[in-house]
């Protein structure tokens, strides 16, 4: 076993409250004051990204930017699963 698999043993993505705390934050961080997501895409995007951060900011950044061009103020379920299915090459 070299270093890198002790790393990846070792590591785990977040869990599914995590994952909310950890979007939250980054929008707190944003200034955003109200929510962005309602509660349903949260847990696909925890689904999707298995709870790595890094996946979770993809799909959430590709979110953001289709609520964007959709001019929406509120990303739902949707909108989310469209994303994946987009990120998924569907």
């Amino acid at each position: 076993m070299d270093g890198l698999d002790i790393i990846r043993d070792h590591m785990r993505g977040l869990t599914a409250p995590e994952t909310r705390e950890y979007t939250a934050h980054h929008l707190k961080v944003a200034g955003r004051t109200s929510p962005l997501f309602t509660p349903e895409p949260v847990e696909e995007i925890f689904e999707y990204a298995r709870g790595i951060p890094r996946r979770i900011n993809h799909v959430s950044a590709s979110s953001l930017l289709a609520a964007f061009i959709e001019q929406k103020e509120l990303i739902d379920q949707k909108l989310v699963l469209r994303v994946i299915q987009d990120l998924n090459g569907n």
